[in-house]
């Protein structure tokens, strides 16, 4: 068995960070609903600016706040002259901002953007998948800690 590559900078997106701790960036879609007025809710990418242009209320600033938050800086918005007890949520759709760094034995090494929960398989997958074939062990840096993993025959289940 041989080491065939090393994952770094990998951050967890589970359900439950995505919307209580996960922090939002340049590079994550949201999607903005306010109950009861369909035509205010959109899909829609944060960018450089860090602002979602959400209607009636313009660009609003929401990078470094998690969703939650983001969704109650909305509701006082749109609540200030436009809509009377305003109820919103955000959910993030893509991961855009979280990125991870795959090097060594894979086709296409180098800094990557996680979409959404990622296995070490898909994590590979991106990187254009591993150069040879046969089991590649995996080393997993994670917050200064290294874990290793197996892949083969289908790959592993771990989400990164």
């Amino acid at each position: 068995m041989r080491i065939g590559f090393l994952i770094t900078g990998l951050l967890a997106t589970t359900p439950t960070l995505a919307q209580d701790g996960y922090e939002l960036g340049v590079g994550d879609v949201v999607s903005v609903k306010v109950f009861g007025e369909n035509d205010l809710s959109i899909r829609a990418p944060i960018g450089p600016s860090c602002d979602v242009d959400v209607q009636l209320i313009g660009p609003v600033p929401v990078c470094g706040m998690t969703a939650n938050q983001a969704a109650l800086e909305i509701e006082k918005r749109l609540g200030d002259g436009y809509l009377v007890s305003p109820q919103v949520t955000v959910s993030i759709e893509v991961f855009g901002s979280q990125t991870f760094e795959i090097t060594g034995e894979v086709k296409k090494p180098g800094v990557l953007s996680l979409q959404h929960r990622t296995t070490l398989s898909e994590a590979v997958t991106l990187a254009g998948g591993a150069v040879g074939g046969g089991p590649v062990e995996v080393l997993m840096e994670r917050d200064g800690e290294r874990s290793r993993y197996v892949l083969a025959d289908g790959g592993a289940k771990v989400v990164i």
